[in-house]
């Protein structure tokens, strides 16, 4: 379970995950494809040496929409830490 910090006003979140399987550069254009065609993410950096993804979204739901996708794809989420923007 993931706690959702957000900001009350904005309902936005900056969340740096670290992804399971991510271990070359053709990992970066899959998890970009699959996760722009979510609505209300942006994702900032996706640090293929590290496997961490660094991402914007808006509400819980957004964030579990992130989640299952990157598990499907095969890049399921290991840790997450979340701060309000």
């Amino acid at each position: 379970m993931f706690i959702f910090q957000r900001n009350p006003k904005t309902n936005t979140m900056k969340a740096h995950a670290t992804l399971k399987n991510v271990d070359s550069e053709s990992c970066k254009p899959i998890i970009m494809r699959n996760l722009n065609r979510i609505l209300d993410i942006h994702i900032i950096d996706i640090d293929i040496e590290n496997g961490i993804l660094n991402f914007l979204c808006n509400g819980q739901l957004t964030f579990e929409k992130v989640k299952k996708e990157l598990s499907r794809i095969g890049y399921p989420i290991q840790h997450c830490n979340n701060e309000p923007v």
